[in-house]
């Protein structure tokens, strides 16, 4: 109790010689519990004093040094382990395998991989869970897969770890085929999937998940309702996504912070602003991301002066901004026409807040430059960036010159977008256009027939709109609501 109690590390101490005093020194249960209360440092010095330590006491050692971010240290001291004869059972690995997730230490990950084959019972499922999930936070799904398909036995955990491995990397319909064929799915699997769905922008199908889910449970968790209102949000499905809103009122969720700043996103991007920055405002505690999707709800909605406000508070509160959140504010600076203040924003990215900027950056900076008619510091910033331009950075720049009525420059800068990047079919469509804006018909057929010579094609898209509600399942709320 005492150990539970005392973090301190004098108190720590004294009760340290306290069980010397009382011979329980030797106790390594008690002594596991001083080690994990201990701050790494100590835990080391009082390990070093042990004389043929157990494994389970190594085993806490590892741990200890994994979960205080001490890697290496923990690397380095499974291999004094085995150097010293200790043996290293299935409880060892785990701790191993998620601190080299985190070091990115993908060789270490492979060698421990060989000693759990050699040393450990194949029939641990959990064990092997981690080594699954290991491979696949280094993008190594095959792998990951090959460890799933040689385990005799697997549990739930087995399967949801390679389900989230799948849809971790990209591959939605690999995860949806384990999601099909997996025993026990818990809401876990289902909020996977959603998520899933979601970040690949397949917004119906992970609603279509949620009605499947309504046949195994009638109440969903926190992280499958925020998965739920980004598709809501993804579709521009307002009335679906307040009846959700209304939903998680009835159930207790409202007040959590992501299913706030997922609600305050939905309004968002559905067009009801307004309601988005009732929801923020209500708010009573607030993650980085809450304040950067309602700098970017704002931006959406050229309120660039409220986003300016919004950040301003932010500061005050001293909540550091990160790359995301400078976007949203250069982004609304582009659109409110805020020249000095975007680049004073891009200027102090760096600056004061040690943040490279991305492409993505230096495109609303060649927006901004381009649409106030800066068109020469617009150009000379896209020559002096660190990465190619793509067509977002181009089309800024070729729009600022049509504004401004230069079309010479037009067409100079759109047949260098075709030189830098001759595979890419945008950039024919850009010069395509130009000489569609001057009536240059015959140029823009040449266009078109060298990117058939070249084999260049152009990439369909499609769009969908909510028309009174009925794009989406009429029933899905009513059923989960009643």
């Amino acid at each position: 109790d005492l150990l539970m109690t005392y973090k301190n590390t004098y108190q720590l101490e004294q009760i340290q010689a306290r069980m010397i005093t009382c011979g329980l020194s030797s106790n390594y249960f008690i002594l596991s519990k001083l080690l994990q209360a201990c701050d790494h440092e100590c835990s080391l010095l009082i390990f070093n004093h042990l004389e043929d330590a157990p494994t389970f006491i190594w085993n806490t050692m590892i741990q200890k040094l994994v979960d205080q971010s001490c890697t290496k240290l923990a690397l380095t001291f499974y291999m004094r382990m085995m150097r010293e004869g200790a043996k290293p059972n299935n409880y060892t690995f785990p701790s191993l395998l998620k601190g080299c997730t985190d070091l990115s230490a993908f060789l270490e990950g492979t060698q421990l991989h060989c000693h759990i084959v050699k040393l450990c019972d194949d029939h641990d499922e959990f064990l092997y869970s981690s080594l699954i999930r290991m491979y696949c936070s280094f993008g190594d799904v095959v792998s990951g897969r090959k460890v799933f398909d040689q385990m005799p036995h697997k549990n739930v955990v087995c399967w949801t770890s390679l389900l989230c491995g799948y849809v971790e990397n990209g591959n939605v319909d690999a995860g949806r085929e384990v999601f099909e064929k997996m025993p026990g799915r818990d809401i876990v699997v289902f909020s996977a999937m959603i998520s899933g769905y979601v970040h690949g922008q397949r917004y119906r199908e992970a609603l279509g998940v949620l009605l499947e889910m309504q046949a195994e449970f009638r109440k969903p968790n926190e992280g499958l309702l925020v998965g739920v209102i980004a598709a809501c949000a993804g579709l521009r499905a307002l009335k679906y996504g307040a009846s959700f809103h209304s939903y998680m009122g009835k159930m207790g969720f409202v007040g959590s912070i992501n299913v706030m700043t997922a609600l305050v996103d939905m309004y968002a991007k559905c067009g009801e602003i307004l309601d988005g920055i009732k929801l923020f405002d209500e708010m009573h505690q607030k993650s980085l991301l809450s304040w950067n999707v309602m700098i970017t709800g704002l931006a959406m909605h050229g309120k660039a002066k409220n986003a300016l406000g919004v950040y301003t508070k932010m500061l005050k509160l001293g909540i550091r901004p990160d790359g995301v959140t400078l976007l949203g504010l250069l982004d609304a600076c582009s659109h409110g026409g805020l020249v000095v203040d975007g680049i004073s924003l891009f200027e102090g990215m760096t600056c004061a807040y040690f943040i490279e900027p991305q492409l993505e950056h230096f495109g609303c900076m060649v927006d901004l430059l381009s649409r106030a008619g800066l068109l020469q510091e617009a150009n000379k910033l896209v020559e002096e960036m660190p990465m190619k331009p793509d067509a977002g950075i181009w089309g800024a720049l070729l729009a600022g010159c049509r504004i401004h009525g230069d079309i010479d420059a037009v067409e100079r800068i759109a047949e260098r977008a075709v030189e830098s990047q001759p595979d890419h079919a945008g950039r024919y469509m850009l010069l395509s256009n130009v000489y569609t804006w001057t009536n240059r018909w015959s140029d823009a057929v040449q266009v078109r027939e060298l990117m058939a010579i070249r084999g260049v094609k152009v990439r369909p898209g499609c769009s969908s709109i909510e028309v009174q509600g009925s794009s989406l399942e009429e029933n899905m709320v009513d059923d989960l609501v009643d």
